[in-house]
């Protein structure tokens, strides 16, 4: 099994954490709790060029876990002597850590025929066309655009696109 495919279970593992006593409304939701997502990137820098400087998200301090003993080297199936840096985004006050990138520089992108297993969905908020530009302005491909109606009947539009590394990232935005 690829380290790539291995890397991509631990991720969906590792972000379903249970938590107890959390409130969603009145009903005392007893469940899981989404804590975040995790992209396995190449290259950080570049990374951050689409997460902060085009998507906006919040940035946190980034973590060199070079030499440590994280539990992300079993967990992720990464050789310990690699070079692993880390960063995760905030999407305001109410989604603290939502996204993390992890770095680790010897991974290359899934062949272009592989399923992509994971996806990040992002809401646009207004944003939709500037976003869309702004990808392909880093020489990122958009695929061609959906639209779609919701459940509750809401008009939208999705559009998505394939970072630098295979990872799958749909934006969307309701209304027209």
């Amino acid at each position: 099994m690829s380290l790539r495919r291995v890397l991509s279970a631990a991720i969906l593992c590792a972000t379903l954490a249970p938590v107890v006593g959390l409130v969603a409304g009145d009903g005392g939701y007893q469940g899981s709790h989404f804590k975040r997502a995790v992209f396995i990137v190449s290259d950080l820098d570049r990374s951050l060029a689409l997460w902060r400087d085009v998507l906006q998200f919040d940035v946190n301090p980034v973590n060199d876990l070079t030499g440590s003993d994280s539990y992300v080297f079993e967990l992720m199936n990464v050789p310990t002597s690699s070079v692993v840096r880390t960063v995760s985004f905030n999407a305001g006050d109410a989604q603290i850590r939502t996204m993390l990138l992890l770095e680790v520089p010897d991974i290359g992108p899934l062949p272009d025929d592989e399923v992509h297993r994971s996806t990040v969905v992002i809401n646009a908020n207004g944003r939709f066309a500037e976003i869309a530009a702004s990808v392909e302005a880093l020489g990122l491909e958009m695929k061609s655009a959906n639209r779609f109606v919701t459940p509750e009947g809401d008009a939208g539009i999705e559009q998505g696109f394939v970072d630098w590394d295979g990872n799958l990232v749909l934006i969307y935005e309701l209304g027209d």
